[in-house]
């Protein structure tokens, strides 16, 4: 059985960054609840918003594209929008689709927060 898709929002830093933090399974079945958070968080007044894909244990292929068109919405929006992962199920479709370097890409919470001042 798919691990359920949850979600936790929370701000951080001087600047108040929303964090959104994914866990579980991105897949055909969760990529509309992926989408519905996502664009709760890539709206004004949000000036910088930082993604924590770092418990997401499957990725496809309609949550890639859910994460670009996010991309391309905050992008838009003059919105921020920061990637946090170290997970290979995450990098690796990135890598292989060729769009990596459509996100800013961070080991960690603390350091995207760092690169938003």
């Amino acid at each position: 059985m798919a691990q359920q898709l949850s979600f936790t929002r929370t701000t951080v830093g001087p600047g108040q960054a929303v964090v959104l933090a994914a866990a579980g399974d991105v897949d055909l079945v969760t990529a509309d609840e992926f989408e519905t958070q996502l664009k709760s968080v890539l709206c004004p007044p949000n000036e910088v918003v930082i993604l924590d894909m770092s418990e997401v244990s499957f990725f496809s292929s309609a949550g890639l594209s859910v994460l670009l068109a996010s991309a391309e919405s905050a992008k838009s929006s003059g919105i921020s929008f920061r990637l946090v992962t170290t997970e290979r199920v995450v990098l690796r479709p990135l890598e292989i689709t060729g769009v990596s370097e459509s996100f800013t890409v961070f080991d960690s919470i603390d350091d995207a927060v760092a690169s938003a001042r």
